[in-house]
């Protein structure tokens, strides 16, 4: 209660500002080609981790279904808070497109593949050092048109697509690394410590911080 109010910014772990970066970042490569997130199906592999589940969130709210992959998990389990805030969302808002989410287990390149077959999207959300596709797959993926990877580790999440990467042609498709997310990140986290710090009593989280990452790629 006033006067002892403090604005506070959430970001547990950068998965807020990280995950608003790659949406961004993708939606921005989207938009170079004409093209938007309403209607698209994304993948995101290693995706049970707090990076992926927020993306999931966001990718969700702006109408793309969406599949977490895990080598772990398969089914509602693990993602059922994201699932559940979905559908709310869904039930309040039923004037505009929410995209579903599921989960599924995958443990080879091969599935990986199958599982993604129809995806505009696909996104490398695991651990550091960890390659979730290797070289060579990524180009059976006739339907991708944005590829993205947070992992700046070597080997990186996915093969052939470099850190530094920022919309770069691979093929047929674009091509976000992670330090490209990463600087995107850095703008937004700068952003929101600046904002709590000029107005009293705000409360920001992950939908302020990909506010802002649409303002950075001019969305």
């Amino acid at each position: 209660f006033p006067p002892f109010q403090l604005s506070v910014t959430l970001d547990p772990k950068g998965a807020h500002t990280t995950s608003s970066a790659l949406v961004a970042k993708i939606m921005g490569a989207l938009a170079s080609k004409g093209e938007k997130l309403e209607g698209k199906k994304a993948i995101i592999l290693g995706g049970s981790g707090p990076v992926g589940r927020v993306t999931s969130r966001l990718l969700a709210k702006e109408g793309v279904d969406v599949t977490i992959t895990s080598r772990k998990y398969q089914g509602k389990a693990p993602y059922r808070d994201i699932i559940e805030e979905v559908e709310k969302v869904k039930e309040k808002e039923s004037t505009k497109r929410r995209g579903d989410v599921a989960g599924v287990k995958l443990t080879s390149p091969d599935e990986i593949i199958s599982a993604a077959i129809d995806c505009e999207l696909v996104i490398s959300a695991g651990p550091a050092g960890v390659e979730m596709l290797p070289e060579g797959f990524l180009g059976k993926l006739k339907n991708c048109m944005v590829v993205a990877d947070i992992n700046a580790v070597p080997p990186f999440g996915i093969g052939g697509v470099r850190p530094d990467y920022d919309k770069k042609e691979v093929g047929v498709k674009l091509a976000i690394g992670a330090l490209t997310i990463g600087s995107m990140r850095n703008k937004i986290a700068a952003k929101m410590l600046k904002t709590a710090m000029e107005t009293e009593g705000v409360f920001l989280d992950y939908i302020n911080a990909f506010e802002f990452g649409c303002e950075f790629v001019g969305l």
